[in-house]
């Protein structure tokens, strides 16, 4: 019973319950009640987990190339060279 005030505030909070309605129960449903919640988190936990695994599988192979094997691709002219400028000394 050390951890009544728990069991209270996740039917409170999770269950939109008041304590009130908490003590008209009989503890091994509000046990029951609990665990089932616990697995559905569980299941709810796991759909996201495969989920986000079949979303990167497909779009990993679709990924776009990187912009370094897109340079590759590129035709070498030579590099950028900036003009020679010979400017008069002011002053």
């Amino acid at each position: 019973m050390e951890n009544w005030p728990k069991i209270e505030f996740l039917f409170a909070f999770k269950f939109n319950t008041s304590p009130v309605d908490l003590d008209k129960l009989e503890f091994y449903r509000v046990e029951d009640m609990i665990e089932q919640y616990q697995e559905y988190i569980e299941e709810e936990e796991n759909r996201h987990k495969k989920q986000q695994e079949e979303y990167e599988k497909k779009y990993k192979t679709q990924a776009a190339p990187s912009s370094n094997d897109f340079m590759k691709n590129l035709p070498n002219y030579g590099g950028f060279k900036l003009p020679n400028y010979n400017f008069p000394k002011m002053g």
